[in-house]
Protein backbone atom coordinates (compact mmCIF):
# COMPACT_ATOMS: atom_id res chain seq x y z
CA UNK A 1 0.00 0.00 0.00
CA UNK A 2 1.22 3.20 -1.25
CA UNK A 3 1.06 6.40 1.08
CA UNK A 4 2.24 9.91 0.65
CA UNK A 5 4.79 10.98 3.04
CA UNK A 6 1.63 13.05 4.85
CA UNK A 7 -0.76 10.37 5.24
CA UNK A 8 2.18 8.70 6.64
CA UNK A 9 3.34 11.00 9.41
CA UNK A 10 -0.79 11.32 10.00
CA UNK A 11 -0.87 7.70 10.69
CA UNK A 12 2.10 7.68 13.18
CA UNK A 13 1.23 11.13 14.90
CA UNK A 14 -2.19 9.08 15.47
CA UNK A 15 -0.69 6.27 16.75
CA UNK A 16 1.63 8.34 19.03
CA UNK A 17 -1.57 10.21 20.05
CA UNK A 18 -3.06 6.54 21.64
CA UNK A 19 0.17 5.68 22.60
CA UNK A 20 0.75 8.25 24.68
CA UNK A 21 -2.43 8.12 26.19
CA UNK A 22 -1.81 4.53 27.20
CA UNK A 23 1.46 5.00 28.56
CA UNK A 24 0.12 8.12 30.82
CA UNK A 25 -2.34 5.70 31.97
CA UNK A 26 0.46 3.08 33.06
CA UNK A 27 3.03 5.41 34.54
CA UNK A 28 0.08 6.80 36.68
CA UNK A 29 -0.51 3.29 37.51
CA UNK A 30 3.04 2.47 38.54
CA UNK A 31 3.06 5.21 40.44
CA UNK A 32 0.41 4.43 42.78
CA UNK A 33 0.88 0.75 43.72
CA UNK A 34 4.80 1.97 44.60
CA UNK A 35 5.48 0.49 47.85
CA UNK A 36 8.04 2.95 50.34
CA UNK A 37 10.56 0.42 49.66
CA UNK A 38 10.19 0.77 45.65
CA UNK A 39 10.33 4.98 46.53
CA UNK A 40 13.43 4.63 48.46
CA UNK A 41 15.11 2.45 45.42
CA UNK A 42 14.17 4.71 43.11
CA UNK A 43 15.65 7.96 45.02
CA UNK A 44 18.35 5.71 45.60
CA UNK A 45 19.35 4.88 41.97
CA UNK A 46 18.82 8.47 40.73
CA UNK A 47 20.82 10.26 43.28
CA UNK A 48 23.13 6.99 44.34
CA UNK A 49 24.85 7.08 40.90
CA UNK A 50 27.50 9.09 39.59
CA UNK A 51 27.79 12.45 37.53
CA UNK A 52 27.25 12.81 34.13
CA UNK A 53 30.47 11.72 31.74
CA UNK A 54 32.55 14.48 31.25
CA UNK A 55 31.34 16.35 34.69
CA UNK A 56 34.40 15.64 36.74
CA UNK A 57 34.03 19.55 38.09
CA UNK A 58 34.33 19.38 42.30
CA UNK A 59 32.61 21.78 44.61
CA UNK A 60 30.19 24.29 43.61
CA UNK A 61 31.94 27.20 41.28
CA UNK A 62 32.27 29.71 43.95
CA UNK A 63 35.84 29.73 43.63
CA UNK A 64 35.62 30.11 39.96
CA UNK A 65 33.43 32.69 40.50
CA UNK A 66 35.39 34.50 42.94
CA UNK A 67 38.66 34.23 40.60
CA UNK A 68 36.39 36.14 38.11
CA UNK A 69 34.89 39.07 40.22
CA UNK A 70 38.68 39.88 41.22
CA UNK A 71 39.28 40.29 37.07
CA UNK A 72 36.64 42.83 37.17
CA UNK A 73 38.03 44.75 39.62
Amino acid sequence: MDRTPSESLRRWARAWESAGVFLARERARRLRTMTDDDVRAAVAALFGGRSPAGDDRRGTGLVEQQRLFRKLR
